[in-house]
């Protein structure tokens, strides 16, 4: 990942899924919020990432809405 992408990521998607993923995503078996978090923003990394190889715009808005919607859905960065 760049320095521009990692920027992007912790400047613009971090503060979205930050105030968004409590409101819509519900915690699984022990996971807390702060995990639902970082585990959304693992999720957007691999977006990123995946956007920069493909040589694609990093959209902010968009990888985080994505993002949310396979947390809140119950995927997980591993899975």
């Amino acid at each position: 990942m760049t320095a521009y992408a990692g920027e992007l990521l912790v400047s613009q998607i971090l503060p979205i899924i930050t105030a968004t993923v409590p409101q819509v995503a519900r915690p699984v078996g022990a996971e807390t919020f702060g995990e639902l978090v970082q585990d959304t923003l693992a999720i957007a990394a691999q977006m990123v990432e995946s956007c920069e190889v493909r040589g694609k715009q990093i959209i902010p808005n968009s990888v985080a809405y994505y993002a949310i919607q396979r947390a809140k859905h119950g995927r997980r960065s591993l899975s």
